[in-house]
């Protein structure tokens, strides 16, 4: 309720509420044998009477001397423009002085404004956030959908992500558990229908906007500070953590999954008063991987599920930390040098393995679900384009975006290859963009299918709710995207799915034909021969060609039957040295035998 009755507006109104059109207007119906000064008294004050430098009638004015006249009045009202709007104030416990500038006019000058307001927090943290916004002391507007401004992203948190809002609602429905109560006086406002009905306050909602931050922060302080609040899911997650870690791995002898964790979280804790239907999810998408941040020393012991695959060098690896832990090991080992194995006979094997992965492969294909991964490896999409074949089940998982950061760090680019949906195109981004799983940014280019590769192969976009979540997610995409997916109360989709294979590798073939950037190999450096091997193969070579003749006539029948019904597989191989030995010593008998004759 207001403190005040109304003002009463007829004597006293304020120079600063006025425009020079205005101001002209309201000279014109005044009595023109009058002095100018004493009109300027009558209705302005003495004060502003005593600062004007004109002295004449008003029938003599030269209106653009009174032009200069009136800029210079309303500067010397800088000071005060506030004194007749604090007369309105309700008496919140916060407020800014700003300025309104005038929707369509050449003038250069500005109307006071005043905003004040208050912020509560309520015991009942969940319940949806309340807002009243008043315009001057009269009209009232609920739930803030009317107080507008220019849609971008706006920093109304110190510790949360700016967001994308362009009315109050939007700007403040995340803080469930908070009122707010905003009163704006002004002389003069911006709306944005005929009806009158949007209040538009862009010119000053960067400073409400800091404002609001600041109270915001301190309105949590003061609930803190006299609220003792129960632990919440995380705090008690948090509090066992380490001591759930040290009970499944024995005190970091042994190395553990996720879940594993997670149930000695539980016996800890009490699943009863702990467990919700979202708590493992909530567990492994942000409170271990805080953990694992925070204790480093363990992450090496602490394995997650495996969500989606990955193929390389003809073989394919569930894509969990372990596989993805052992991948990087084993890449970090190699030496960039070529194996090369042979015997007595002119053919030999040369084994490239151990040659880093960038040397094979110079891009990575991630497909944000499983399935198409093994169509492309059918298709032998690795081989023809040096790609190496990453599949995902939805949002990266931890362990693949340490898989695709390691690649990238090799020299690998990255591609991402995702459904034309507002969930595709948002786990692109978030891929991008180091997070709460990883700290890193991914550099990675768009392979998603996009709005021109549904018009080329006529693919109809299905329809699909258009909850409040995908609406959210929705608001934070780009211009392009918003208008293609948005269909007021649905939103279009197109999956990977509604494309054919052959459709699928065209769009592919498109981006990958062409490019190719294996690094070449120097035969100096990574070729490195055996040099005893090497002479003990040639004098073999020449001992064979020597004796080869009387060598074919040596045939030794041996007999191993002793062996036989007696030893179990483990046994048998540790007794093939030992045969082996025998045979090899029984021919060299024969062998000298015909070299001494």
């Amino acid at each position: 309720m207001p403190k005040e009755l109304p003002v009463d507006k007829s004597n006293g109104t304020s120079l600063a509420f006025y425009g020079y059109q205005d101001f002209i207007r309201l000279i014109r119906v005044q009595n023109q044998a009058g002095m100018y000064k004493s009109f300027l008294e009558k209705v302005f004050g003495k004060r502003v009477s005593d600062n004007s430098q004109i002295k004449s009638r008003i029938e003599h004015l030269d209106f653009e001397s009174t032009r200069e006249d009136f800029i210079q009045l309303k500067d010397t009202l800088k000071a005060k423009p506030y004194t007749l709007l604090t007369k309105h104030l309700i008496g919140y416990s916060n407020s800014i002085k700003t300025l309104v500038r005038p929707q369509e006019s050449n003038d250069t000058f500005t109307f006071p404004c005043l905003v004040e307001f208050e912020v509560k927090k309520l015991r009942n943290e969940n319940s949806d956030v309340r807002i009243n916004c008043f315009v001057n002391n009269s009209i009232t507007y609920l739930d803030g959908e009317s107080i507008v401004f220019t849609n971008r992203k706006y920093k109304i948190s110190s510790t949360k992500k700016p967001v994308a809002a362009n009315d109050l609602y939007s700007l403040l429905e995340d803080y469930k558990g908070y009122y707010f109560n905003i009163h704006i006086i002004a002389p003069y406002l911006k709306f944005k229908d005929y009806g009158k009905t949007k209040i538009d306050i862009s010119d000053f909602i960067d400073e409400l906007v800091e404002a609001l931050r600041k109270a915001i922060e301190k309105e949590k302080r003061r609930y803190d500070s006299v609220t003792v609040k129960p632990p919440t899911q995380k705090d008690l997650a948090k509090r066992y953590m380490t001591e759930a870690f040290m009970l499944a791995s024995s005190d970091s002898k042994y190395a553990v999954t996720a879940r594993q964790i997670y149930y000695k979280l539980r016996e800890l804790i009490g699943r009863a008063e702990w467990e919700k239907e979202s708590t493992y999810n909530s567990f492994t998408q942000k409170w271990l991987t805080e953990w694992l941040d925070e204790h480093e020393e363990y992450e090496s012991k602490v394995n997650f599920s495996d969500r989606g695959n990955f193929y390389i060098e003809g073989s394919q690896e569930g894509l969990g930390t372990a596989n993805v832990r052992r991948f990087i090991d084993n890449a970090n080992s190699r030496t960039d040098k070529f194996n090369v194995h042979g015997g007595l006979h002119d053919s030999i094997y040369i084994d490239d393995k151990n040659f880093g992965i960038q040397y094979k492969y110079d891009k990575v294909l991630y497909i944000e679900k499983t399935g198409f991964d093994s169509v492309f490896k059918a298709e032998k999409l690795d081989e023809k384009y040096n790609v190496l074949i990453v599949s995902g089940q939805g949002y990266a998982s931890r362990a693949a975006r340490r898989l695709l950061y390691d690649l990238q760090e090799r020299g690998l680019k990255l591609y991402c290859l995702h459904d034309l949906d507002i969930d595709g195109v948002t786990i692109y981004n978030s891929m991008c963009k180091a997070n709460d799983k990883f700290e890193y940014d991914l550099i990675m280019e768009d392979l998603g299918i996009t709005v021109s590769d549904v018009d080329r192969y006529e693919i109809e976009p299905e329809l699909v709710p258009a909850t409040k979540t995908q609406k959210s997610k929705l608001a934070k995409l780009p211009h392009e995207y918003r208008n293609f997916f948005d269909n007021e109360e649905h939103h279009l989709r197109v999956e990977l799915n509604a494309f054919s294979t052959e459709q699928l590798l065209e769009i592919i073939d498109d981006k990958f034909s062409g490019r190719s950037a294996l690094p070449t190999i120097k035969i100096s450096e990574s070729l490195e021969f055996d040099n005893r091997t090497l002479r003990e193969v040639a004098f073999m070579h020449i001992m064979k060609n020597k004796y080869n003749t009387l060598l074919e006539n040596i045939d030794l029948g041996m007999d191993l039957s002793q062996y036989d019904g007696s030893l179990t597989l483990p046994e048998a191989k540790q007794h093939i040295p030992e045969i082996r030995e025998i045979i090899l010593g029984e021919y060299e008998k024969e062998i000298l035998k015909l070299m001494l004759d």
